[in-house]
């Protein structure tokens, strides 16, 4: 059987030697598209040929890293090279079959002689742990040890097929998800080790030094979280949360990473010289449920407030107020009272505004960050727990600013399939726009909060999707983020939902008296969460919307839904 890598590089000459030794070991034969490189890459590919390599070929770069005109290529090459086999190819990584005892062409004639015509991979990514660590000129294979499995979507790299004689798709789907008719999947994922970087000083080589086309980044949406990085953005993850390499071949899959340390905040990510508030250590993290309505904002509160330790109130929705009119008044105290007091919201705490006032007086050098502590502290009080949080979708827009008053925030944006998003907002009371309204919406949502995310000290990317499949491997993760020891009961928190979403049994109406939303319209869209996590409602929008509406979606925001994995409809 003839398997075929087709591998691209661009400045690989620290990879390129150890990859091509590994896959010529495997059985591998590899053809090489050189992006123009500027260092030893084209001349370590050349010693290779006739011995692993079948060719070498120049791709114009044109000033930039063109993602759709290398996949493109390969899409070529698969109808042309009349290999029996195919693997889209990074230097930076090491593939392997599932089976330690077995090369990857043996593992491939597995897959093929059962019937099956592509293979996905499971991806698990070593990072250097320090600033220090450098395996630039080690054998890296060797030499790093720690890994995290990464894991945003079921197939996150479905990317070695069959030889069928028919056209496939490289290109849609960035290269993590090879299409074509007859595709069929072995259901045992292979191993892809992926070594990102090789050191600190490495990585900012590799990803702030590089352009990337603004075409691919505004219309396909791909690249965003490495183009623009700056050495401070470039995080390196904490070893304490990482798995070791087994001697026996076995990896761990029991902690599932959805975003890259080095490019996202978050517990996860050792950060060189990053200007952030200090903490003081008597302050608790304290949890920002985030993201767009309908994503499962709800359901993540109600189960972080059933802890023993940790109260999280209805929305307040009047944070990025008080910051902007109070951080500036002539009495910010004064003018912090009366904001919050004189909210539309303002009744769901049930608490007694001289209570407040009284609290407020207890702090002599008065500043937004005391009044809303004070204010979530007594929230917290009620319930005779100890920590407090807050959950308000719109606050994804917002994180920089919260950040700055209260350092011990810490933000957790959760992330729905859009289409999902758009079959159940029609239903609530707040529904406004088109279909493509709702799209536009979800996109630039979350673009913004990773743009905001990259100088956020604690941010962490959850998937409603895993909170319902997964809830309680989902929350233990969630738990680790915040520093909040784990507790099953937080797997029981539809027993108390009702009474705890009876804080928003009441009207809201302005200050006039106008009515805004009756309490029946407000409670209706958490009627569900009464109820334990359902799978049902993943995937609702292969039902719910028209083919119509589903269209309209995917072509607004076809970029993003790629990019997190959703699959296409």
């Amino acid at each position: 059987m003839k398997v075929v890598a087709l591998l691209t590089v661009y400045n690989e000459e620290l990879y390129l030697r150890r990859c091509l030794e590994h896959l010529r070991e495997q059985g591998v034969e590899t053809y090489i598209i050189d992006n123009e490189s500027t260092d030893r890459t084209a001349e370590i590919a050349r010693a290779f040929l006739n011995r692993g390599v079948i060719a070498v070929e120049t791709l114009p770069r044109r000033g930039m890293f063109e993602l759709e005109v290398i996949l493109r290529r390969e899409e070529e090459l698969a109808a042309e090279l009349g290999g029996d086999w195919y693997m889209h190819y990074d230097a930076d990584e090491i593939r392997q079959a599932p089976d330690p005892h077995r090369t990857l062409v043996e593992g491939i004639q597995a897959a093929d002689r059962a019937g099956y015509t592509a293979i996905n991979f499971d991806e698990f990514v070593f990072l250097p742990t320090s600033l220090d660590e450098s395996c630039e000129r080690r054998d890296y294979v060797e030499a790093m040890r720690y890994y995290y499995f990464f894991s945003p979507s079921p197939l996150q790299r479905l990317n070695a097929w069959k030889n069928l004689g028919r056209p496939v798709d490289l290109h849609s789907s960035g290269g993590h998800h090879v299409a074509f008719e007859g595709l069929r999947v072995y259901p045992e994922p292979f191993i892809l080790r992926h070594y990102m970087v090789l050191s600190y000083e490495h990585a900012v080589r590799k990803y702030c030094e590089r352009v990337y086309s603004k075409r691919e980044i505004a219309e396909q949406g791909w690249h965003r979280a490495r183009a623009g990085r700056s050495p401070e953005q470039i995080g390196l993850p904490d070893r304490r949360l990482l798995k070791e390499v087994s001697s026996d071949g076995a990896w761990d899959r029991s902690d599932q990473w959805t975003v890259h340390p080095i490019f996202h905040g978050g517990h996860r990510v050792e950060r060189p010289a990053v200007a952030v508030q200090p903490v003081s250590p008597c302050l608790s993290p304290a949890p920002f449920v985030v993201g767009v309505y309908r994503s499962g904002t709800t359901l993540l509160r109600l189960m972080l407030d059933s802890h023993p330790e940790l109260a999280m109130p209805p929305e307040t929705r009047v944070v990025p107020t008080l910051i902007e009119r109070c951080g500036v008044a002539a009495n910010p105290r004064e003018c912090f009272l009366e904001t919050l007091t004189s909210h539309r919201v303002w009744g769901d705490f049930r608490i007694s505004a001289e209570v407040l006032r009284s609290r407020l007086a207890q702090s002599p050098n008065f500043d937004v960050g005391h009044g809303l502590r004070a204010f979530y502290r007594l929230y917290a009080e009620r319930f005779g727990k100890a920590r407090w949080g807050d959950k308000t979708p719109i606050y994804v827009m917002s994180m920089d600013a919260i950040a700055g008053i209260l350092p011990e925030a810490r933000f957790i944006h959760l992330i729905r399939d859009g289409r999902d998003v758009a079959a159940s907002v029609r239903h609530v009371w707040f529904a406004q726009g088109t279909i493509e309204d709702v799209a536009r919406r979800w996109t630039e949502t979350i673009v913004e909060a990773r743009r905001q995310a990259a100088t956020l000290p604690y941010y962490l990317e959850i998937r409603y999707e895993d909170l319902i499949l997964h809830p309680e491997k989902t929350l233990k993760i969630i738990c680790e983020f915040l520093d909040l020891p784990w507790n099953p009961v937080m797997l029981d928190y539809h027993e108390v939902a009702e009474e705890r979403l009876g804080e928003m049994n009441r009207d809201l109406t302005e200050v006039d008296g106008t009515l805004v939303v009756t309490a029946a319209e407000r409670l209706a869209p958490h009627r569900l969460t009464s109820r334990p996590p359902d799978a049902g409602r993943i995937g609702r929008w292969q039902t719910d919307l028209s083919s119509s509406e589903r269209h309209t979606f995917e072509v607004a925001a076809g970029s993003m839904l790629r990019e997190l994995g959703y699959a296409r409809g």
